[in-house]
């Protein structure tokens, strides 16, 4: 097609086969294509035309650069004149359509199999859960004031089965709190502006690998202390899961004979978990509380449900920081210090997987350095 055409430059060259002289040039240096030189010059004819043109033709065959280099040495010693030299070629393309069609059958049972995977996700969430869970009547005995530690009424209440599902909680100095769709709800507190709830969990989708890979270390090794210390008959709490969840993603290797606390400051983050945990459909007593104050309707001298629920210092009591006045701590329970150690340990790792530049967005670092969840293990009553 090409005989007798005239020399091309490089430039010429690769733009008739759409392609860039930095790519005709790493086939030169691969031998694939032996252009003439003139003056330090490629100068390409007819024939290495012809060769790019065979080159392109075989990695569309889906040869590797080292088989296409074999054909184009056995075209440029005989130009499959010979019988043999033919039949060698034939061989070549035979030897590749059984590749090929192996291939082929292996990615028809991957596409099968994909399939198979995205129905079963797919109907992951169209399940119902048996029934709503409510507030367990074993966790009455921990509700009192606030305020004055009496005491609270529960009044126009809802009973399902062993779990109150709606109600008001009165106190005779005034306070009152409310039970709705199983939920414990508080007295709201003070949010700050710069804070929201993360209804969508992008801070998970933020995260970088390495940073869920730390976090899954440090949640086996929770699992573990957890389980030393004997759950059995305890209250264990975990709050401000606005960012994370460690009960929801560890439910399945957590004892169902503890009594579990799940709160935060925002009503959607609260909901958000309550329905996930009830698809789960597990055995486990749970009490969902929606608090932005640090006063909770819980007993005070019980000493298993006060905790701090907002990052900000000035909002945190003297010591409770440190455990020193935590009436968790003052009680000398097994296992609560090296938790609150945990929660360190967790602060400074992540601080250092955040600084990594490219790992985390910006916008997401405060979340991360603030917003790792909170585990408090108390006696049962």
């Amino acid at each position: 097609m090409l005989r007798g055409a005239r020399a091309m430059k490089i430039g010429e060259f690769s733009g008739m086969f759409h392609l860039t002289p930095q790519t005709v040039r790493f086939y030169i240096n691969k031998g694939l294509l032996v252009p003439a030189s003139r003056n330090d010059r490629y100068a390409f004819s007819p024939q290495d035309a012809e060769d790019m043109e065979l080159l392109l033709k075989l990695k569309r065959l889906r040869f590797s650069l080292s088989e296409i280099h074999r054909i184009v040495s056995l075209k440029r010693l005989s130009n499959f004149d010979s019988a043999d030299e033919l039949n060698d070629y034939i061989s070549i393309l035979k030897k590749q359509k059984k590749a090929l069609t192996w291939e082929k059958t292996r990615l028809q049972e991957t596409l099968s199999e994909l399939e198979r995977e995205i129905a079963g996700a797919a109907g992951k969430h169209t399940g119902q859960a048996k029934r709503a869970n409510g507030v367990p009547l074993a966790f009455l005995p921990y509700l009192a004031c606030p305020h004055c530690q009496r005491d609270l009424s529960v009044k126009e209440c809802n009973i399902e089965k062993d779990q109150l599902s709606s109600g008001t909680l009165l106190c005779a100095c005034g306070y009152r709190a409310g039970i709705q769709n199983g939920i414990v709800v508080g007295e709201q507190g003070e949010v700050s502006v710069y804070d929201g709830p993360d209804l969508e969990r992008n801070c998970y989708r933020m995260m970088s690998p390495d940073l869920i890979t730390l976090m899954k270390k440090n949640y086996q090794w929770m699992l573990e202390r957890l389980e030393h210390c004997g759950m059995k008959g305890r209250l264990v709490l975990e709050d401000f899961v606005n960012d994370y969840c460690f009960c929801h993603a560890n439910f399945e290797n957590m004892d169902p004979g503890a009594l579990y606390v799940i709160t935060d400051k925002f009503p959607g983050i609260v909901a958000m978990y309550k329905n996930l945990i009830d698809r789960m459909n597990l055995e486990h007593q749970a009490v969902y509380r929606r608090r932005g104050a640090f006063a909770a309707p819980a007993r005070e001298e019980r000493g298993h449900l006060r905790r701090s629920y907002d990052e900000r210092v000035r909002d945190v009591p003297s010591g409770v920081r440190d455990g020193r006045a935590d009436p968790l701590f003052s009680r000398g329970l097994p296992g609560c210090r090296r938790l609150l150690a945990f929660r360190r340990s967790v602060r400074v790792s992540t601080r250092i997987a955040a600084a990594v530049p490219g790992r985390v967005r910006p916008e997401f670092r405060r979340r991360l350095l603030s917003g790792l969840p909170r585990i408090t293990v108390g006696r049962g009553a």
